[in-house]
């Protein structure tokens, strides 16, 4: 793996509390994963892409699809009261350990199956021109 400045994130347990496996599950022909991954590329940022999960089936599909999988994610993180903000801290330290630094996290939920690789240059182009710590994006 050749470290970027930038690492994309993409939280996927698979012990989901209303629907386990969701991440996994297929919509369009790609599963949620997939298409978190797929935009990720699209977006051509110059980024690592990595995929934190505790669940094996998660993590052999992320790989498969070409996602860095540095780490099994621990089991507890898969629970409440942890959520993405947990995940991510997580994913920092652990990244450190292995000699990883970044100065920009991007997180993509793979519950956001319509959100495309031009959503995320806009968004990063936006974060960069007005020198923002922080971008979160919503919908009505």
């Amino acid at each position: 793996m050749i470290k970027k400045d930038t690492l994309v994130l993409i939280p996927a347990k698979g012990k989901s509390t209303r629907l386990p496996g969701k991440n996994i599950m297929y919509l369009a022909g790609k599963s949620l994963l997939e298409w978190a991954i797929k935009s990720a590329r699209d977006s051509a940022l110059d980024a690592d892409i990595m995929v934190s999960s505790e669940d094996k089936e998660t993590l052999e599909l992320a790989a498969s699809l070409g996602a860095w999988i540095p780490y099994k994610r621990d089991e507890k993180l898969a629970v409440d009261p942890y959520g993405v903000e947990a995940v991510a801290l997580d994913a920092l330290s652990q990244l450190h350990e292995l000699g990883y630094e970044y100065k920009t996290l991007v997180i993509l939920l793979p519950t956001c199956p319509l959100r495309t690789g031009e959503d995320i240059r806009q968004a990063m182009k936006m974060f960069t021109e007005e020198n923002s710590k922080r971008l979160f994006s919503v919908s009505e």
